[in-house]
């Protein structure tokens, strides 16, 4: 098997888009969300700080934005250093209430043509609100295309999470895969935040009971997965 390493698809060339098989393996969106939202919670960006002498995290979804100006497209940036015992974790409700935001928001601006300019203030920022790429639907992420800007990339084979080893041995049977050594699916691994005082609230709040606004976000930011993928929606 050729490997290709990770590249957009815009710089795809034709040889690759026509000989290629390409494939993926997709997840429940109920169990990819609370993934998702550890993800963005303890692994943001990290840089060096100057002042502070030190590595630290930014992260626009971390932030409290003060919006001192009443405009909601205020960009506010915060610094925390990683062993700061005040840093602020968003819970999983609000982190679910941010992704409806950011949804509606796009939805105003692309299809509607609206503008924020007279939204009443929100501690969220809705025009700059930082997504990591794991927060985006499946969906969304599969629906991008080759050079040409027209053409879909080709989706040769979908198999999911849950049933990665069977799915995985399908893989391999449809690509005439016969090594043993070849055939072994990826293994499974949990990452472990590493921010310590973040990932106490990040492991409690994936303990718990899922609310109504990750219900909605399920329903609405997700709802393309849901369907699309086959999964059956939240009870």
């Amino acid at each position: 098997m050729k490997s290709l390493r990770r590249q957009k698809t815009e710089n795809l060339s034709p040889e690759i888009m026509q000989d290629y098989t390409f494939f993926t393996f997709v997840r429940d969106p109920s169990t990819r969300l609370r993934s998702s939202y550890e993800q963005a919670m303890c692994r943001g960006s990290q840089e060096k700080d100057e002042t502070l002498e030190t590595i630290v995290e930014i992260c626009r979804l971390c932030t409290r934005s003060e919006l001192t100006d009443g405009n909601p497209t205020t960009e506010v940036s915060s610094i925390w250093p990683l062993d700061s015992s005040d840093m602020f974790t968003p819970s999983l409700e609000e982190f679910s209430q941010a992704l409806i935001g950011r949804r509606q928001w796009v939805a105003a601006q692309v299809f509607l043509g609206e503008k924020f300019s007279d939204v009443s203030p929100s501690w969220w920022n809705h025009e700059r609100l930082w997504l990591d790429e794991h927060v985006q639907s499946q969906m969304f992420r599969l629906s991008a295309v080759g050079p040409d800007r027209v053409t879909p990339v080709p989706m040769h084979f979908i198999g999911r999470a849950e049933s990665l080893d069977a799915d995985w041995s399908v893989l391999m049977d449809m690509l005439g895969v016969d090594d043993a050594q070849q055939r072994a699916p990826p293994g499974r691994w949990d990452h472990n935040c590493t921010r310590e005082v973040r990932g106490v609230v990040v492991a409690k709040e994936r303990e718990g009971t899922v609310g109504a606004r990750e219900r909605e976000a399920l329903a609405t930011v997700y709802k393309d997965d849901t369907e699309c993928f086959g999964y059956a929606p939240l009870a």
